[in-house]
């Protein structure tokens, strides 16, 4: 029932209720801060993985490290900041969130017109490997002007195409 879990009138001594309203705001306390405890625990796990796990060969540990503590300090910041003006942040809200999300759609826009990839030459190998398969029945010796031989041997992804 909801009217359990407000009370009406403010004089009525219910030690349930009093309970009730004692506890709500440190389980939404310790919830809250469960969740950046979390959030924290896998940053931590990302950031590690990317400095000490690395296997590409480019490992600058040093700069990733900058890179992650000013992350977190920027983040910090922000929570602070929205903290100290939270009554605009509800007043706002829709619109703070709607501002974001196109912010952030048009960054992934930009970026993905910046990184577009035309995989001209996988679609070659796909091409002349299909039609020397239907030709031979086969495709392990494949060659072709662009690529080594036993190309989908090599690259096994490529096949799926």
């Amino acid at each position: 029932m909801k009217t359990a879990l407000l009370r009406i009138n403010k004089t009525d001594p219910n030690p349930k209720l009093l309970a009730a309203e004692h506890w709500a705001p440190t389980i939404h306390m310790i919830l809250t801060k469960a969740f950046y405890i979390l959030f924290c625990l896998a940053f931590t796990i990302v950031i590690g993985g990317v400095v000490f796990a690395n296997d590409a060969g480019f490992s600058p540990a040093i700069l990733l490290l900058l890179i992650a503590f000013n992350v977190v300090a920027i983040l910090l910041s922000v929570y602070r900041i929205l903290g100290l003006h939270s009554c605009f942040v509800a007043r706002y809200y829709n619109i703070i969130v709607a501002s974001g999300l196109v912010l952030l759609f048009g960054i992934n826009v930009i970026m993905g017109y910046i990184l577009r990839f035309a995989p001209v030459f996988d679609l070659g190998a796909i091409f002349t490997g299909a039609k020397e398969w239907a030709m031979t029945g086969s495709f392990m010796d494949h060659m072709d002007p662009t690529c080594g031989t036993n190309y989908f041997i090599t690259s096994p992804t490529t096949l799926e195409g």
